[in-house]
């Protein structure tokens, strides 16, 4: 009785920490750059160090206990973003996005629908495994019977909660990955799916092809409810690929700048065979993002092949040695995780990976208690992971603070008070050298006093962090200042290659081969540029495209006149 009161007060408080862990988004500061997520990875380092403490306490507890606190956990975290999502959608609290009515804690649905879907699994397995309990009640003594009933209402309305936040996210990933995840542990949870092919044996050629043509249909739909979005995800994984064959082994530091160079490089070739108003549907999704909506080409990109492949296999074995345990609610977590990382990008934020992490150790999870020996020395290990997750804490806080007083700067440079915001940012450019937002800020700043030499320096810096074609636009701008014009039209063409749908870069052409200042003559170029900006069809129009275009006629009209006199 005593060994029993002790086992449950180490899950609760093993369940409190792990749930605070799960939910660290819950309290996290909203930052001025969101794609760094700074605050999400400081809390995911602080309050790491206490899950891992957590999960030592687990050692304690009966193995088959231990799992089902990882897998309460993982529910409940879930469960309270879903909560919120309702809330955000009916009104009650308001969503971290302008556009969409729901977003969780997150900053658009779609990471909060893989983060629901990966708990479908784990709760579905729950709930499975608490129903076949409860046809067993005559077995039951009476306060168990209760206590079943109370288990199986609990999880019935996470379920339901679950099913209507995740349609209502609109994410096409997260319904597959829930699906997915869902059928594998339906299928090996439970005797229907085996009775049923046993029974009907011979028609499962034709079940086989009806269920193929519904889920042909079903991937349809799911491609016609966004298409546009569709296409753009398959040309960035296009592109991604010939990012990944440029440095195969290796990998580079920045999937932005890579990926812009290799589709630079594509558009080039496009360009150079069919002309810069015959490239499709292609210039139209085209863009330079920060994540390949893939992580397994974005892990191969930054890091390398070799890399990716260690990763992946450890992943693989640590899923089939839970399979082969019977933890199917945890692999199933894996398996949405794996899903969903297919059209997106869940390895980049915090949340994410702190569910993956703990499904991979409850996969793990020895058969039974471990003995003494091993105890202490798994509670050393813990000591040496909450040293690391102190330092990752630190780490990232440093990085805050400095984000922070980016923040207090950044109005000098949205108010235009460019001399200001450049010796401002001068004084935590060390601390903040790693943001490319940060240095793009810095360098226009400094561009805009005329600093043109310090700007190249700071935007060099700032294009291998990030593969804004607007970076190579400014330099162009610097060094067509300083006479560099060799320069400055390779600066400019590049930005075209890169997004061959801005008329800004066509725009700052024709001002370079109209400049009197550049004694080569230029004149068959200029010609063409004028003869872009005038007639190329943009998929949306401004009032700053008008400007552009209104200007260049008249340049253009000028620089003829001065011909005929």
């Amino acid at each position: 009785m005593k060994n029993r009161i002790f086992e449950c007060a180490f899950c609760l408080v093993a369940f409190a920490v792990l749930l605070r862990f799960l939910l660290l988004n819950f309290g996290a500061e909203r930052m001025p750059d969101e794609i760094p997520q700074v605050s999400q990875w400081r809390n995911f380092f602080f309050r790491g160090m206490f899950a891992v403490c957590a999960v030592a306490m687990l050692l304690f507890v009966r193995r088959k206990v231990a799992i089902e606190v990882f897998l309460w956990s993982i529910c409940a975290a879930a469960t309270a973003e879903a909560v919120l999502g309702l809330m955000q959608l009916y009104g009650f609290r308001f969503s971290n996005h302008g556009i969409f009515r729901l977003t969780g804690t997150f900053y658009n649905p779609g990471p909060l629908g893989g983060y629901v879907a990966m708990a479908v699994p784990a709760v579905l397995y729950l709930f499975i495994k608490t129903s076949q309990i409860y046809r067993r009640k005559s077995l039951l003594v009476k306060p168990v019977k209760y206590l079943i009933v109370i288990r199986y209402c609990v999880l019935l309305a996470m379920i339901s909660v679950m099913l209507v936040v995740l349609p209502s996210t609109m994410s096409r990933t997260g319904w597959i990955a829930a699906i997915v995840s869902s059928g594998y542990v339906f299928w090996f949870s439970t005797d229907v799916c085996k009775k049923f092919f046993y029974r009907f044996n011979k028609r499962i050629f034709i079940y086989l092809s009806l269920s193929l043509l519904l889920l042909t249909l079903c991937a349809v739909g799911v491609w016609k409810i966004k298409s546009e979005s569709a296409f753009g995800r398959v040309f960035l994984w296009k592109i991604s690929a010939l990012a990944v064959a440029d440095a195969p082994l290796a990998g580079n530091d920045n999937f932005s700048t890579a990926y812009a160079e290799a589709q630079e490089r594509y558009f080039q070739s496009r360009i150079n065979e069919l002309g810069i108003n015959n490239l499709g549907h292609e210039e139209d999704v085209a863009a330079i993002l920060d994540y390949a909506f893939n992580e397994y080409f974005n892990f191969a990109i930054e890091r390398g092949l070799p890399l990716f492949l260690i990763v992946a296999a450890l992943i693989v074995v640590v899923v089939l040695v839970g399979h082969r345990r019977r933890r199917y609610g945890l692999c199933g977590a894996v398996v949405s995780f794996a899903v969903f990382a297919f059209a997106s990008y869940p390895a980049h934020i915090p949340a994410f990976i702190a569910i993956l992490l703990l499904s991979l150790i409850g996969c793990v999870w020895g058969k039974s208690p471990l003995k003494v020996a091993f105890k202490v020395g798994f509670c050393i290990l813990a000591v040496v992971l909450s040293g690391a997750m102190y330092y990752g804490s630190v780490f990232y806080s440093q990085r805050a603070d400095f984000m922070h007083q980016w923040d207090k700067s950044r109005f000098l440079y949205t108010s235009k008070m460019y001399a200001k915001a450049a010796d401002s940012y001068s004084k935590i450019f060390d601390g903040m050298r790693w943001n490319g937002r940060f240095l793009y800020e810095y360098g226009h700043a400094l561009f805009k006093q005329a600093d043109y030499v310090k700007a190249i320096e700071i935007l060099t810096l700032c294009s291998h962090r990030s593969g804004d074609p607007m970076i190579l636009n400014i330099l162009g701008e610097c060094s067509q200042a300083l006479h560099r014009f060799d320069d400055a039209e390779q600066y400019y063409l590049r930005s075209v290659y890169r997004l061959p749908n801005r008329l800004y870069p066509h725009y700052l052409l024709y001002l370079l081969y109209s400049d009197p200042d550049w004694v080569a003559s230029h004149h068959q170029q200029r010609r063409y540029e004028y003869q872009i900006i005038t007639s190329k069809p943009l998929k949306t129009e401004s009032s700053a495209t008008d400007e552009m275009r209104r200007k260049v006629i008249d340049i253009e009209n000028t620089l003829n006149t001065n011909m005929l006199e």
